[in-house]
C-alpha cells in the first residue's frame, strides 16, 4: 500500500515496486502551494494503488505531471485552487466573511463536482461550456442540510448565472501564475454567450397596488405592522430594517432621516451594508416620522427600532416564516370561499391552515399574489418613479451600487414620453417644411 509522508513544504508518496516487501523502494515528492501538493500526492497514491504498485517513480511523475519532475511546476487542480483562492481573499480582506462562505458553497456544490479533478491548465473554454451544460440539468435543493431535490425544479438561469460569475472570478485569480487567460471570459469578438449559459428571463419586480397593501396590513400581526409600513415608506432592505437602531433615526431640521449604517447578514451577524452605496440617508414623510418617533420614545441609542416579540434581534427566517408568510396567506383567503381544513380527529389540537392553504376563487376581496418582503422595496421604488423622481435620486435612495441596476429593474416604469412631448421632438427633428419635401 502506498503511503503519504508530509515533509515540511512537500508531500512524498512512498511505495515498493510490485507491492512486495522486497520490491525496490519508489517515491515521488510534490512541492508547491499546500493545497496543490496534497492534491497531486493523493492523485499519485491512487494511481500507484490502481496499478497494483507496478509503476516506477519516473512513470508516476510522467503520468501525474506530464513532464520532467525536476523542472515541472505543480499546477493545482481546480478543487485545490478554490481553497487557495478563497484563502487569498480572506487574507486580503477585500470580501466579507459571509461572502467567502457563500462563494465556497457555490463552488464546492455546483462547480467542483464537474471540474474539481482537472488541473487548472486543462480547463479551457470547452470545459467551461461542458460545465454550463451539466449545471443546467442540476436540480435545486430544499435547504442546505438534507439536499432533498425538488423533482421538477431545475436550477434557475439566475442561480446558474450567479455561480458562473463566481467561477469567472475564481479562474481570473489564477491568471497569469497558473493559466495565461481566463477560460470563463468571453474572447474578443465572440458572441455574447459563448459558454451556452441558459438565458435569463427579464426580472419583473412585484409592485403592489394600494388595495393589496391594505389587505396585507390588515392581516399582519401587530408586532410587524410598523416594520411593514416603514419598509414601504423607505424602500429599505429587510436586513437593513431588522438591524436599524434608535441612534440611526435622526433629524435634519424639520425632517426626519433614517441613516442606513448596518444590516443583518445571512449568518445572523451585523455588518456593513451590501455595498458602499448602501450607506445612505433616507428622508421620510411626516406620517412615517410620527410612527418612528412614537416607537423610539424612551429607547436607548443602541436599542432596536423593530425588535422581535422577545425584545431581541430578529432573524430573517423567523420574520418570514413566523409572521410575513402567515399574513400573506391570510390575505389570500377569501372569507366566502376559504380553503378546506383537514378533518378533526377528535383529539389533540384542532387543525389550522398552513401558509400554503389559500383560496383559489376570483373574488376581488382577497389577495391574488404572493409577494415577498423584498417586494415592499420594489413597491416603494415604483411609487418614487410615479412621483416623478429622477432615476439618479431613485438609485441613491435605494442604495444601488450602480446606475445600471436601477435602470435594469425599473426603467420600464419611467414615463417614456406623452404624445404631445413626442410630437414636439418630431418637430425639432423634422420640421413641417422639410417633411413636405421639395414638391410640397
Amino acid at each position: 500500500m502506498a503511503t503519504l509522508e508530509h515533509r515540511g513544504e512537500s508531500v512524498r508518496v512512498n511505495w515498493r515496486l510490485g507491492g512486495a516487501r522486497d520490491g525496490s523502494r519508489q517515491s515521488c515528492t510534490f512541492r508547491g502551494p499546500a493545497g496543490a501538493r496534497v492534491e497531486l500526492a493523493r492523485a499519485a497514491k491512487q494511481l500507484v494503488e490502481a496499478r497494483g504498485h507496478n509503476i516506477t517513480r519516473a512513470e508516476c511523475y510522467a503520468a501525474i505531471l506530464g513532464e520532467d519532475p525536476d523542472v515541472a511546476e505543480v499546477v493545482p487542480t481546480f478543487r485545490a485552487w478554490v481553497e487557495m483562492w478563497l484563502r487569498e481573499r480572506e487574507q486580503a480582506r477585500d470580501i466579507e466573511a459571509q461572502t467567502i462562505r457563500n462563494y465556497r458553497w457555490e463552488l464546492t456544490t455546483r462547480v467542483v463536482p464537474r471540474l474539481g479533478h482537472l488541473p487548472l491548465s486543462d480547463i479551457d473554454a470547452a470545459a467551461v461550456k461542458d460545465w454550463a451544460g451539466w449545471v443546467s440539468g442540476r436540480r435545486t435543493t430544499r435547504g442546505n442540510r438534507n439536499r432533498n431535490t425538488l423533482a421538477n425544479q431545475l436550477l434557475s438561469p439566475t442561480t446558474i448565472g450567479k455561480t458562473y460569475r463566481i467561477l469567472h472570478a475564481c479562474l481570473g485569480g489564477a491568471v497569469p501564475k497558473w493559466i495565461p487567460v481566463n477560460p470563463a471570459a468571453r474572447p474578443d469578438g465572440a458572441r455574447k454567450n459563448p459558454h451556452g449559459l441558459p438565458k435569463r428571463e427579464r426580472f419583473e419586480g412585484m409592485f403592489l397596488h394600494p388595495h393589496e397593501i391594505e389587505l396585507i396590513l390588515s392581516h399582519c400581526d401587530p408586532r410587524i405592522t410598523d416594520l411593514v409600513k416603514v419598509a414601504l415608506a423607505t424602500g429599505m432592505r429587510l436586513g437593513e430594517l431588522l438591524a436599524l437602531q434608535a441612534q440611526h433615526v435622526t433629524s435634519a431640521g424639520a425632517q426626519t432621516v433614517v441613516q442606513v449604517r448596518q444590516t443583518l447578514k445571512d449568518d445572523g451577524t451585523i455588518g456593513a451594508p451590501k455595498s458602499a452605496a448602501g450607506v445612505r440617508a433616507i428622508p421620510v414623510d411626516d406620517a412615517t416620522a410620527v410612527l418612528l418617533r412614537q416607537r423610539l420614545a424612551g429607547r436607548r441609542p443602541r436599542d432596536w427600532v423593530f425588535p422581535n416579540p422577545w425584545g431581541g434581534l430578529w432573524t430573517e427566517d423567523n420574520f418570514r416564516k413566523g409572521y410575513w408568510w402567515p399574513a400573506v396567506a391570510a390575505a389570500q383567503r377569501c372569507p366566502e370561499h376559504p380553503p378546506p381544513l383537514p378533518a378533526y380527529q377528535g383529539r389533540g389540537r384542532r387543525p389550522t391552515w398552513k401558509a400554503h392553504d389559500v383560496s383559489t376563487c376570483a373574488c376581488p376581496t382577497r389577495l391574488h399574489r404572493r409577494p415577498r418582503p423584498h417586494d415592499l422595496r420594489h413597491t416603494h421604488a415604483s411609487a418614487l418613479i410615479n412621483a416623478k423622481l429622477s432615476p439618479k435620486k431613485v438609485q441613491v435612495r435605494l442604495g444601488h451600487a450602480n446606475f445600471t441596476t436601477t435602470m435594469t429593474v425599473y426603467a420600464h416604469l419611467w414615463d417614456l414620453g406623452e404624445a404631445a412631448e413626442l410630437e414636439a421632438v418630431a418637430q425639432l427633428l423634422l420640421p413641417p417644411a422639410t417633411a413636405r419635401g421639395p414638391g410640397g
